[in-house]
């Protein structure tokens, strides 16, 4: 039989030496079966064998490999009880080159089963296209991997030994198949990891149980990928992420958890990321621990959700430094979770953190922190793209626990977001803000109000104390701010807004259009409520306010004020921060028990070019030192005789009350502000002064002359008052050609007019002047060159022009 064998293979094998040794020279073409009988067996030759052919290995067969020599198999090897070995008389690890299975780039799929056997002193193997199946075998002494598997080879392996190999036992270059058991020994080599060198898994890659974890690099199951993971799995992530863009299906057990880790030669791992194109029915996460994620930068967390809804069940967060974000529209289901606290402890940190797209229910989860930790959840920068709801959150161990809100969200003007009663947001920095664009709802109740305050203000929330270091001082205006400007009707009631605003120039509230702050409590600021438009501000409190309670933005509308209250503010009027170029009315408003409330100017306020400023009768305006109109437009003012429009000092208490809320400890004077300077760009026909009163101002710090300036342009002045100033009361240069009737300067530091002498005013009847230190008409110094006119002026025919500049 020997004989016979010989015969019909002999293009392949040579019996050679007195023992019977058998050469393999030559490619397998034909099936063949390698027997005891002519073992050991010498591979002289790289060997393939060939498509359709199938070897057979007998129990007992050794089969030397020379130096570099391999086995590439696109057909099929049998292997049971047999030795794969190095021919070398002193083995050595990689003597012999390889047993592959298949190549890519061939059309032909190879099969390679060995049972029982043993393959030692190799390179590698290789499973590139086809099943590679060992059970009950020993991988031994590898210079290189144990097992590398290509995309579209196959490895099923169980009751197997890889060891001693001079890197990792199983390779994976691609998301080939894995099959195997857990009754495998894969320790004792130099990295006893499975190791996942790939990005990306675009079909099915299961990872089953072994008694090594897998190391994987950066990875990503895309769009079209499912990674299934089995009971017991360790994943060790290797200075990467892991990227979930399709289906996971992490679903471990109570006594055999699924972990996800940071490899212990790694520097960091960035966590899981679950993106917006993941599958929400099929991302599914079952007694998984999720920890040592430990990446020091703020953006980074051991499980981020984004646009997603996975499901979480008893699933462990433990030695992270940010456990969770949840950001976009996702609703993510937590059931018997546990967050325990950051490694952060030098510095500040953070356990959960949302966007206010998110919805989330952790009432069956516990959340613990440490030292340093913020005590709340964090509310991540973000845009409300839909209707979102912010709701009191729970966890099992914490009732109504508190926000910390970050930098800025905003409601997008299609969007709207609903503020539950009792919730509780805690600005973390100054810059924190709510800006509404598009709809804001949040009414709290009296027994459940919103609060919106500073993170270091323990008087609520859940846990008070949510920085856990004690009360801590406060500055008025150092917590965050909310502005509401949608178009659709937005409405927030029964809020404590304490601390807002920012710095000492900005406001805790911003609202506009006819948009609604009801009932709400605006305490310890330096400026309370900024509004403009039809806003409506109702039934509001103004608790410790250092500066204004109110502002507002003179542009057309009409707001509405009903019902609001101070107690300890700064000044009791309306602050006027600008005016727009929309040619606005102001409007007497009452506020805080005051009847027709006064205005507030504090610097220059502009009119431009085109734009009119109407002043409705009754109105007080009142200026401080720096205060003034700059008219390059026009300002039409027209008071009636009974009820008249008064431009004042703010320390004038005889107009519209104590606006600077300081009782009698201060009067008025002289000069207490600037005056009206009018630009040869002002309208000719618009500006008006009618039954208007000027008191108290010339201010020296701003360089004039007399109360009203006017260059080059027409104002008509009729039954103005203008009294103590320690200016004259008009000033007329270029070719302005002001009318002046039935007006009355009082009280003045100079002559009545400043003027220079070929201005061009009209003096009518019945103007009138009373204690000042001199009468005439004073001329501005220069050249002078034609006919003085002879002028009158209150009663005074031909009246005396008095010159002293050069």
């Amino acid at each position: 039989m020997k004989k016979c064998i010989l015969l019909l293979f002999g293009a392949v094998l040579f019996v050679s030496g007195l023992y019977a040794q058998t050469n393999i020279s030559a490619h397998f073409t034909a099936n063949t079966t390698l027997t005891v009988a002519n073992s050991p067996y010498t591979v002289i030759n790289n060997i393939n064998i060939n498509d359709g052919v199938t070897v057979t290995v007998e129990e007992g067969v050794e089969i030397k490999f020379n130096d570099g020599r391999y086995f590439q198999v696109f057909g099929t090897l049998n292997a049971t009880g047999a030795k794969f070995t190095t021919s070398r008389a002193t083995p050595a690890k990689g003597a012999w080159d390889a047993i592959y299975v298949s190549s890519e780039g061939s059309s032909s799929i190879g099969t390679v089963n060995l049972t029982n056997c043993t393959v030692e002193y190799a390179q590698n193997i290789y499973c590139r296209k086809g099943t590679l199946t060992l059970k009950k075998s020993t991988i031994d002494n590898f210079s290189g991997y144990g097992v590398q598997v290509f995309s579209q080879g196959t490895l099923d392996i169980s009751e197997t030994t890889i060891k001693n190999s001079n890197n990792h036992p199983i390779y994976l270059t691609g998301p080939g198949m894995l099959k195997g058991t857990n009754d495998n020994v894969l320790t004792g080599n130099s990295a006893d990891y499975i190791y996942l060198n790939f990005n990306d898994v675009s079909g099915v890659f299961n990872m089953p149980k072994f008694d090594i974890p897998y190391r994987v690099t950066t990875f990503r199951v895309t769009e079209t990928g499912t990674l299934n993971i089995s009971p017991g799995v360790e994943l060790k992530s290797f200075n990467t992420e892991i990227t979930i863009r399709g289906k996971i299906k992490a679903r471990g057990t109570s006594d055999k958890p699924i972990i996800f880790d940071m490899h212990p030669g790694s520097s960091y791992w960035l966590g899981v990321n679950i993106t917006p194109s993941a599958i929400d029915s099929a991302c599914i996460f079952q007694n998984c621990i999720i920890k040592n994620a430990k990446y020091d930068n703020d953006a980074y967390v051991a499980m981020a959700v984004d646009g997603a809804s996975p499901t979480f069940e008893n699933c462990l967060f433990t030695d992270n430094h940010r456990n969770l974000f949840v950001t976009g529209i996702s609703q993510p289901i937590f059931t018997n979770c546990k967050f325990n606290p950051s490694t952060i402890v030098g510095g500040e940190a953070y356990n959960v953190a949302i966007d206010m797209n998110a919805n989330l229910d952790f009432s069956t989860d516990s959340i613990k922190f440490n030292a340093k930790e913020i005590r709340a959840v964090r509310i991540l920068p973000s845009t409300v793209i839909d209707d979102a709801r912010l709701k009191k959150l729970s966890f099992k161990n914490i009732e109504n626990i508190s926000y910390c809100l970050y930098e800025t969200t905003t409601v997008h003007d299609t969007a709207s977001l609903v503020i539950d009663p009792g919730v509780v947001i805690k600005c973390r920095q100054y810059n924190s803000m709510i800006t509404a664009n598009g709809t804001l709802t949040g009414i709290g109740t009296e027994s459940e109000p919103i609060i919106f305050t500073h993170i270091a203000d323990d008087n609520f929330g859940n846990p008070l104390d949510s920085e856990n270091n004690g009360q801590a001082g406060i500055n008025n205006s150092n917590s965050g701010r909310i502005a509401i400007y949608g178009n659709s009707t937005s409405k927030i009631k029964n809020w404590k807004i304490h601390y807002g605003g920012y710095d000492s120039n900005n406001w805790a509230v911003y609202v506009s259009k006819g948009n609604i702050v009801e009932s709400c409590e605006i305490k310890n600021s330096y400026r309370g409520i900024y509004f403009y438009d039809n806003a409506q501000l109702l039934n509001n409190a103004f608790l410790n306010i250092n500066y204004y309670p109110l502002g507002r933005y003179v542009n057309q509308g009409s707001p509405t004020l009903i019902g609001n209250t101070v107690s300890n503010v700064g000044y009791i009027g309306i602050f006027i921060p600008g005016i727009a170029a929309d040619s606005p009315t102001l409007q007497s408003l009452d506020f805080a028990g005051f009847t027709n409330v006064a205005y507030l100017i504090d610097d220059n306020r502009t009119i431009a070019a085109g734009n009119v400023l109407t002043i409705n009768p009754g109105v007080v305006i009142k200026f401080y030192q720096a205060g003034r109109f700059t008219i390059n437009g026009a300002i039409k003012a027209i008071g009636n005789k009974n009820n008249k429009i008064i431009f004042t000092s703010y320390l004038d208490d005889s107009a519209s009350g104590d606006s600077n809320n300081n009782g009698t400890a201060s009067t008025p004077g002289n000069g207490d502000w600037a005056g009206f300077d009018y630009g040869g760009s002002a309208s000719d026909t618009e500006n008006i002064l009618k039954n208007c009163e000027l008191r108290y101002c010339g201010e020296w710090y701003v360089s004039r002359n007399a109360v009203i300036h006017i260059t080059d342009c027409k104002v008509a002045i009729d039954s103005v008052m203008i009294n103590f100033t320690n200016k004259c009361a008009l000033g007329i240069y270029g070719n302005a050609n002001p009318v002046i009737s039935n007006s009355e300067f009082y009280n003045l530091g100079n002559a009545p007019i400043h003027m220079d002498m070929f201005s061009n005013p009209t003096f009518n009847e019945n103007n009138k002047v009373a204690n000042l230190p001199r009468i005439g008409l004073l001329v501005r110094g220069g050249t002078i060159n034609g006919t003085v006119p002879e002028r009158s002026f209150a009663g005074y025919n031909n009246i005396t022009y008095i010159i002293e500049e050069a």
